[in-house]
């Protein structure tokens, strides 16, 4: 029974449908399909941005810090090859730099440190992961052990909020690399702990934690817009019902200036955000770049989640112009009503005049004032019929 009520309602709402996109032309059923799928969209990629790249963070990441051992060795090793003192000044050292031998001895060291380094480190929306090819000994066939590199994967995530933002200095702490810290940034060494409070820390945390808001209100600002949509998908819907209703005359126009209106409040909010995390992920990508990039760092924007961004730019774009533009830069979107539906619908229709001549013995024609005959008519009738019912042919004069 309920089965069959439910399928009743839905093949009505289907009927009153077709009627309904019966009577709209091929332009405003091109411009309604417009406004439908491109509303869609934008609640879609809202959900792709937040929630599915929170769910799938190894596809859709914001940016990719590549941290591999190779790299970093060779970029310490070029880094401190810089500090080697010529031979032919410094027998003994000084004090003046560091000999090749310490040099090689500092190098091996760097490399037990960094031999558990993950090889990249992926931000998202909500927090990072770090993936690490490992080394796998493998059973021969000849009865020994051999060790393959890189033959597996080992990826680790960690949700943190949308407040998360890529820390790389503490990042670097936390994986044992104290050593480009103090290269990098002049961080000392306190009883073997690496001090961060002086003056180059505070400056960066300060840094970080504005990049950290804006993250946070970005990300907010994309569930307004998901929410206005649907909001707006509602209202699409409303619209399409009454707006050919002469009695909704008044309605129609509120709600039409009113969706113009939440549009262009969601493509400013769309492009805000837009902006915001675009400007964001290349703010730390130069940034890493500038401080870690002869250290063997790396930071890439993310190609699948800005290419996301940018789509749901374009779909925001095209949902402004058939809504705001469209409305508003067209002055006068109903046609002209012609001149017999405009008294029809008054009920009232107008007769030909009436005249009347006579001569009198050859004296001039004395032309009677012509008379308006009013009459109640039925509207299924022409101008014409209703005319010929009231009055004899022989009053039309043509």
């Amino acid at each position: 029974m309920r089965f069959g009520s439910v399928l009743a309602r839905n093949i009505s709402l289907w009927k009153y449908l077709k009627v309904t996109l019966g009577h709209l032309n091929a332009f405003d059923k091109m411009m309604l399909w417009l406004r439908v799928i491109t509303s869609v969209g934008i609640i879609v990629f809202v959900l792709v941005l937040t929630a599915i790249s929170a769910a799938s963070p190894n596809s859709l990441y914001l940016g990719r810090l590549d941290t591999s051992n190779v790299n970093i060795l060779q970029g310490l090793f070029d880094k401190l090859s810089s500090s080697v003192v010529s031979a032919k000044l410094s027998d003994i050292n000084n004090g003046a730099g560091l000999t090749t031998a310490e040099i090689l001895l500092l190098t091996r060291y760097v490399d037990s440190q960094v031999h558990d380094v993950p090889d990249y480190i992926k931000t998202g929306v909500y927090g990072w992961c770090s993936m690490k090819h490992a080394s796998q000994e493998l059973w021969q066939p000849d009865g020994t052990w051999k060790e393959e590199h890189n033959s597996t994967k080992a990826m680790t995530c960690h949700r943190e909020g949308a407040q998360y933002l890529l820390n790389y200095r503490k990042l670097l702490d936390d994986l044992g690399l104290g050593i480009v810290l103090s290269y990098a940034y002049g961080y000392t060494y306190n009883d073997g702990v690496l001090d961060h409070d002086n003056a180059e820390s505070a400056k960066y945390n300060k840094f970080l934690a504005a990049l950290s808001r804006r993250k946070v209100n970005m990300v907010n600002l994309l569930y307004v817009v998901a929410v206005l949509e649907v909001f707006i998908l509602g209202s699409i819907v409303l619209y399409y019902m009454i707006r050919n209703r002469p009695e909704q005359t008044m309605k129609t126009k509120i709600l039409l200036h009113s969706i113009s209106l939440m549009k262009l409040l969601v493509f400013i909010c769309s492009l805000v955000a837009v902006i915001n995390f675009t400007i964001l992920s290349i703010n730390i990508r130069q940034k890493i770049s500038n401080e870690l990039d002869s250290f063997g760092f790396s930071y890439h924007l993310g190609t699948g989640w800005f290419t996301c961004l940018w789509i749901f730019a374009f779909f925001n774009i095209i949902s402004c112009l058939v809504w705001t533009g469209f409305e508003w830069c067209i002055t006068n979107n109903d046609p002209p009503v012609p001149a017999e539906e405009t008294s029809s619908m008054l009920g009232v229709h107008m007769i030909p005049l009436q005249e009347s001549s006579s001569r009198d013995d050859g004296k001039d024609l004395d032309l009677l004032a012509p008379t308006i005959t009013l009459s109640r008519t039925e509207s299924n009738l022409t101008a014409y019929s209703r005319a010929q019912n009231m009055v004899p042919s022989s009053t039309f004069m043509f």
